[in-house]
This record gives structure tokens, sequence and C-alpha cells, in this order.
């Protein structure tokens, strides 16, 4: 059985992490954050794509402010954000 290899965790200093709508407005900024590099797998998932993917953890959902989960429409609504930035999807 061939052991999984460790994803790589990167911190990153004096660069925020933005997070846009779909129209390249910003919606949030974080200061303290790190990036996990998950390795290329076959058991599916993001670390299976092909092209550049990310995945936010449940602690990122207090930048959003109300956070709405619509399961039979696919999407999450997004209050705007601590700063109160205005509601986006």
């Amino acid at each position: 059985m061939r052991r999984a290899r460790a994803p790589a965790r990167l911190p990153l200093k004096d660069r925020p992490l933005r997070i846009e709508n779909e129209q390249g407005k910003q919606i949030a900024e974080a200061e303290d954050f790190h990036l996990i590099v998950k390795p290329p797998n076959s058991c599916g998932g993001i670390a299976d794509m092909a092209e550049p993917a990310a995945q936010l953890g449940a602690s990122f959902l207090g930048l959003f402010g109300e956070v709405i989960f619509d399961p039979r429409n696919a999407t999450v609504w997004l209050g705007g954000g601590v700063a109160g930035s205005g509601g986006a999807q």
C-alpha cells in the first residue's frame, strides 16, 4: 500500500487573501491564512481536478457575515462580510 503524501502548508506573509464574486468585486479579505496544497490523487474531489481550485474552511464563514446555504439551487448566499461590503452570491 502506497503512503499518501502530506499536503504542503504554505503560510503567506504580507499578502492578504481577497475573495471576489463572479464579477471580480471584492467581497471579503483575510490577513491571517495559509494555503494547503493537496497532492494529486485519484480519489476525486479538489485534488483530482486539472484546473486550479480552492476550498475554504468553516473558519472563513465569519468573514461573510450572514451565510445562507441553498442546496436545492446549489447556491451559497453571502451576507456581505463583516465590513459591510454589500451582499454577494
